[in-house]
C-alpha cells in the first residue's frame, strides 16, 4: 500500500522513494559540510526529512496527482500542514519546519 502512494508527478516517483532519495541527500549534505550544524540540529533536519511530504498521502491529493479529480480550493488542504499530524505533539520545531517547508502565497482557506 505505500508503495501505491504517489508523491511527484514529473518524473512519477512513489513518497517512499521520493523520502529515500532526500534523506540520501541529506547524508551527502551531512558529509560534505559537517560542521556548520550541531548533532540536535542535523538530527531535526534528518526528521524533516522524512515527515515533510506524509501529507500527500491524502485520497484528495492522491487523486488529483493520479489525474482523477479536479482542482477544489476548499478540499485542496496544503500536504506540509497535513503532514504535521504525523509529529509526536512535542516537537513544535519540527512541526514548524514541516509545516513552512513550502512556504508561499498560500491563500486563505476558507470554512
Amino acid at each position: 500500500m505505500v508503495d501505491d502512494i504517489i508523491a511527484k508527478s514529473r518524473p512519477k516517483q512513489t513518497l517512499k522513494e521520493h523520502t529515500e532519495k532526500l534523506l540520501e541527500n541529506y547524508h551527502v549534505l551531512k558529509e560534505s559540510y559537517p560542521f556548520p550544524l550541531n548533532k540536535e540540529d542535523w538530527e531535526i533536519l534528518q526528521k524533516a526529512c522524512l515527515f515533510h511530504d506524509f501529507g500527500k498521502a491524502n485520497e484528495y491529493f492522491q487523486s488529483l496527482i493520479r489525474g482523477q479529480g479536479s482542482l477544489n480550493q476548499r478540499l485542496n488542504f496544503p500536504h506540509n500542514f497535513l503532514s504535521i499530524a504525523f509529529i509526536p505533539e512535542n516537537d513544535e520545531l519540527l512541526m514548524r519546519l514541516v509545516a513552512f517547508h513550502h512556504w508561499r502565497d498560500i491563500p486563505p482557506i476558507e470554512m
